[in-house]
């Protein structure tokens, strides 16, 4: 199912992270499920800054 852009970027904004436009038309032809599923996988793999050494 084909989703409206504004609905993927609202999911990224939502999400907290945003959407490249090249990454946006790779994936607006997935379903919603898949996309939200990869935006769940996406959140867990992070590097946390290190505030107390300034972000180094």
């Amino acid at each position: 199912m084909k989703h409206n852009k504004k609905e993927i970027q609202h999911l990224y904004w939502r999400a907290g992270f945003g959407i490249q436009p090249s990454h946006l038309r790779s994936i607006e032809n997935q379903s919603r499920n898949k996309i939200v599923d990869v935006l769940f996988s996406s959140s867990k793999k992070f590097i946390p800054l290190d505030a107390a050494n300034g972000g180094n």
